[in-house]
Parts: C-alpha cells; sequence; structure tokens
C-alpha cells in the first residue's frame, strides 16, 4: 500500500504546483529571445501529447484502480513516473514561453493604443466639451 501513498502525494504536489502561477512582468521594450523552432517538430509534439495522454488515463483512475494496475505491472508505473517527470517540466518551460510571448503582445497592443492619434471627431468633442 506504500506506493499508492506515494503516488497520492506526488499528485497532490503536481496539482498544487499547477496553480502556481508567477507573474510575469514585461517591460515596455525588450530584446528578442534567442530561441530555435528546429527542436519543435512533429516528434516534439508527440512526446508532449503522449504524456499528457498518459497522466490523463492516470488520473482517470481511483486510489484502488491505480493500485491495482500498479500491481499488474511495476515495472511500466516504475518507467512512468520519471518520465512524466521529464514531461511536466518541459510543459512548465513551454508555459512560460508562451505566457511571457502573451505579456508581450499585451504590451505592444497598449504601447499601440496608447501612441494611436485620436480621430478628428473624438478630438472635436474634446475641444467643445472643455470649459472656456
Amino acid at each position: 500500500m506504500p506506493p499508492v501513498n506515494a503516488l497520492a502525494r506526488l499528485f497532490k504536489l503536481t496539482e498544487r504546483e499547477s496553480k502556481i502561477v508567477e507573474p510575469i512582468s514585461t517591460k515596455s521594450t525588450f530584446k528578442a529571445l534567442k530561441l530555435s523552432l528546429d527542436r519543435l517538430d512533429r516528434d516534439w509534439s508527440r512526446r508532449r501529447l503522449q504524456g499528457v495522454r498518459l497522466a490523463v488515463f492516470l488520473l482517470k483512475k481511483d486510489s484502488e484502480g491505480l493500485y491495482g494496475a500498479a500491481a499488474a505491472d511495476p515495472a511500466a508505473f516504475n518507467r512512468a513516473l520519471p518520465y512524466l517527470k521529464g514531461e511536466a517540466i518541459h510543459l512548465r518551460k513551454s508555459a512560460v514561453l508562451v505566457e511571457k510571448a502573451a505579456a508581450r503582445i499585451s504590451t505592444v497592443l497598449a504601447r499601440h493604443e496608447r501612441e494611436q492619434p485620436q480621430p478628428q471627431s473624438q478630438q472635436s468633442e474634446l475641444t467643445s466639451s472643455s470649459p472656456a
């Protein structure tokens, strides 16, 4: 029964870590990151999707079902643990990059809105409504 408790602790830890969101601050100016798209090929996508599918498969089982599956093939579960930990690391790194990209888009859009000249109709409304 200790393996079930260890897995339960692992799932709780994973759930807690997934809820931790560190805010990404973006300056109004930033440099481009040196990233390579070459490593983000079909094989990379397939490996990430495989990890997510395995996690969903495992999370759909209750403690007794998961214990029974682990008891039936402990070697597979021993291989799955480091694999899932590694996938979690990859997905967290990817999530940080996606959040950073979203923050940069937000920053650029806000700057664009600030720097846009107001349409003529809005300018005339502002000047006519101001007290003389």
